[in-house]
């Protein structure tokens, strides 16, 4: 996942920045338990990079402000 931080004022790049994240999980012979620990994984990862992302702007937006001083 890759984001790009604009300035609003003139649309000038702040900062860039990308986050993967992977896991696995064990198919087994249980459909259901197989699609549970699949469904398990997908939103595990996704609040996983969530998390990444947010961080990585905050950080961003943290060092422009104290640029802007």
């Amino acid at each position: 996942i890759s984001y790009e931080l604009k300035n609003l004022n003139d649309a000038s790049t702040i900062s860039t920045g990308s986050t993967m994240v992977n896991d696995s999980y064990d198919i087994s012979n249980n459909r259901f338990g197989t699609i549970t620990a699949e469904d398990y994984l997908i939103n595990t990862l996704i609040k996983v990079a969530s998390r990444n992302l947010r961080n990585m702007i905050i950080n961003d937006i943290t060092e422009f402000k104290k640029k802007q001083q």
